[in-house]
């Protein structure tokens, strides 16, 4: 962008027009890294299971993939809870067709609440939390903790 100079200085007029665009680009630019946001709350699955409170925040980035940002209370340190070898959380994404995608391993921050920021293959999915002794599950065990309805990110 060319601007006309008078006495060495760009007249206010340029100047804002100039924020103006750059403002704009960079809003274009942010915006591009995503399609869209879907916010889902977790819940609980029985009585069994902790009072669990959080959401997940879900969207489509621009190579493709489910971008995931959980963040949760209410949750005891695994080793509390009916299964005491249990060690770590997991999060999972369930497709609609079934199986689960192992998405990683909750961690509790200072003022106890569980955070992970994660990526999915999946489009349509579900979220749910399993206790577990390690973090390197094969598979999900049968107790869920925490999960949300049905998401489609498109």
């Amino acid at each position: 962008m060319f601007t006309k100079v008078v006495d060495n200085k760009r007249s206010k007029k340029d100047t804002s027009a100039t924020l103006f665009l750059f403002t704009a680009l960079v809003s274009l630019l942010v915006a591009g890294c995503s399609t869209g946001d879907v916010e889902a709350r977790f819940h609980r699955v029985s009585d069994d299971t902790p009072a669990v409170e959080g959401t997940a925040e879900i969207r489509e980035t621009n190579l493709g993939r489910t971008a995931v940002e959980v963040e949760l209370s209410g949750l005891p340190e695994p080793g509390l809870l009916l299964d005491s070898s249990s060690g770590v959380y997991l999060l999972w994404a369930e497709p609609y067709a079934g199986g689960a995608e192992l998405l990683g391993q909750l961690e509790q921050n200072d003022n106890d609440t569980w955070e992970l920021v994660a990526a999915s293959r999946l489009e349509h999915l579900r979220l749910f939390i399993t206790a577990e002794p390690e973090s390197d599950a094969a598979a999900p065990s049968v107790l869920r903790i925490a999960t949300t309805g049905l998401i489609d990110v498109k």
